[in-house]
């Protein structure tokens, strides 16, 4: 995050987070573990307001998560003159409008990935931001890992020469129940891709630092548990089923740019996997 301050360290920079689920929980951990291992005073960077579905939530959460504000509406966290950094962890369909309205109001912006629901919507919100001239940050934190940066440096160095192959895996089992509850994440319009989005695209961000540009590929996605339960009753019974509109798995061979070639596989459905994640 320092980075979104280069031009003047010394600037306070006061987060506005949107969403407390799970991504939002773990960057306002990752806010207070930065200000302890980087000794950035608490006047400098600061968790002000949280915005959530509901006043009552955000309000909730807020407390929870130690920001000192809270919102029903993330517009008015946006509008608000004194956030200087919009931080959005909401669901995947929201980051294009959260970040668009953000990027008009002048807002440095960190996007949990992926950060839109297409290709051409990702590049609309890229274009919007050289036009603003506003910092920008997407959430593939992998890449800051001390063993990825020591990686990177043993390529740069030609000390394992050249690279002729990448293998890269993340497997997870929070899917593997065919029997977990049916979700927006499983919904084409809400979520975008499944594994390929939430998984996969990691391999490829690390893979195109440490190697090189991915110039081809074959790809393969798959929907394995084609059926989820929805919402149950009182007494347990279920209301019907959902149909899964994006893959549980997807596997790619790649070429990159200097002829290396490459394996990439993901899965959000491997039983006994927590983030099982090799390269």
């Amino acid at each position: 995050m320092k980075n979104m301050r280069q031009d003047n360290d010394n600037k306070k920079m006061r987060v506005g987070l949107v969403g407390s689920g799970y991504m939002g929980k773990a960057h306002a951990i990752a806010y207070r573990n930065a200000m302890a291992a980087f000794a950035i005073p608490q006047n400098l960077l600061q968790c002000d307001m949280l915005a959530d579905a509901t006043p009552e939530l955000a309000q909730s959460k807020a407390l929870e998560l130690g920001f000192s504000r809270s919102t029903g509406d993330w517009k008015s966290l946006i509008n608000d003159p004194d956030i200087d950094v919009v931080d959005i962890c909401a669901p995947n369909f929201l980051h294009k409008e959260i970040a668009l309205a953000a990027i008009s109001a002048g807002k440095s912006v960190y996007s949990e990935k992926p950060l839109a629901l297409n290709a051409s919507d990702a590049k609309e919100m890229t274009e919007a931001a050289e036009r603003a001239g506003v910092k920008t940050l997407v959430g593939f934190n992998y890449v800051k890992n001390p063993t990825m940066q020591f990686a990177k440096q043993l390529i740069a160095r030609g000390d394992i020469g050249d690279v002729v192959h990448f293998r890269g895996v993340f497997n997870e089992d929070y899917l593997a129940d065919a029997n977990l509850p049916f979700s927006w994440r499983l919904q084409k319009q809400f979520a975008g891709t499944g594994a390929l989005n939430d998984l996969a695209s990691h391999l490829v961000q690390l893979a195109t630092h440490l190697v090189a540009p991915i110039t081809s590929l074959c790809a393969d996605l798959k929907v394995v548990h084609q059926h989820r339960p929805l919402a149950q009753n009182s007494d347990d019974s279920n209301t019907g089923v959902g149909e899964v509109e994006n893959d549980d798995q997807a596997h790619m061979m790649v070429r990159f740019a200097n002829g290396a070639q490459g394996t990439l596989e993901a899965s959000r459905i491997a039983w006994g996997r927590k983030k099982w994640f090799v390269i």
